[in-house]
């Protein structure tokens, strides 16, 4: 996982979130796959994902109409995923965090959360949880942004305090790491954090954003082409001209498309309506 995707993972505890892709969506939708996701692991990690959202989010009952609303046209279709690799120990804490989630039981989460982490780290497990951002998503996002309460964005960039990296610094981490990859795992690195910080720059808008991953991705490649001695020399003006991409946003601009990225990343998770149907039958 590239430095800057670490920060755009909705549930810090579960595996990688790959980077969204933009992808046609028709209008037909599945059932909202409640039964399935409790023998899925893939499945049954993606409902916690959406789960985490919307507690770190403190969802009012109101909004939680709004999601159900939305969730069938925002959700991505369901897809053919990568088997997990998990252990049955692992199933079973990931159905209880989904329990202590439903509860909104502060100190079972946070319990929960550490033994899951704890069995991640010993088990090396896997689960795909890639979530493909969808067009809708993408246009309602900024809707569903206006509509929460300052006090709302700000815990939940407070929850994500650890993991708000610098864009400039993010990049430039990013070229460090590269210098051990593989050409193959250098151009998921590469696409993957130039994609993350123009959106971060440029917000959602695929034609805007892409502009800046263009740039991006140039600045990247020219770090990447030198040795590591080379790079430490040139990290000063590497990293000025970083800084005249993202500076054009300024911060307040960075983190307003922070939140419109992830919130559009749990608008298009397709388990987002099983989530929301969850939570509504739990007073």
């Amino acid at each position: 996982m590239s430095p800057m995707a670490r920060c755009a993972t909705l549930l810090v505890l579960v595996a990688a979130l790959a980077v969204p892709n933009l992808g046609s969506e028709s209008a037909a939708r599945p059932p909202v796959q409640v039964a399935q996701a409790a023998k899925d692991v893939n499945l049954l990690n993606l409902e916690v994902l959406a789960l985490q959202a919307i507690e770190q989010l403190h969802a009012t009952p109101g909004q939680l109409q709004t999601l159900a609303k939305l969730a069938p046209e925002t959700m991505s279709k369901s897809k053919a995923r990568k088997p997990a690799k998990a252990s049955d120990k692992f199933a079973k804490k990931l159905g209880e965090l989904r329990e202590a989630l439903l509860k909104r039981d502060a100190d079972d989460i946070q319990i929960i959360t550490g033994e899951i982490g704890e069995l991640q780290a010993a088990e090396k497990t896997f689960v795909d949880n890639t979530i493909d951002m969808t067009p809708a998503a993408r246009k309602r996002a900024p809707e569903l942004l206006k509509q929460l309460a300052p006090r709302q964005v700000a815990l939940y960039l407070a929850s994500f305090e650890s993991l708000l990296v610098d864009p400039v610094e993010g990049v430039y981490a990013a070229m460090e790491e590269g210098i051990k990859q593989t050409p193959a795992e250098w151009k998921e690195t590469r696409d993957g954090i130039a994609q993350e910080v123009a959106e971060l720059v440029a917000g959602l808008d695929p034609a805007q954003s892409q502009k800046v991953a263009d740039k991006v991705g140039a600045i990247l490649d020219k770090g990447h082409k030198m040795n590591e001695p080379d790079l430490k020399k040139n990290k000063a003006e590497l990293e000025k001209s970083v800084h005249q991409i993202v500076d054009a946003a300024g911060p307040v601009e960075i983190l307003r498309h922070f939140m419109e990225r992830h919130l559009a990343l749990m608008l298009s998770n397709p388990q987002l309506a099983a989530a929301v149907d969850a939570r509504q039958k739990r007073k």
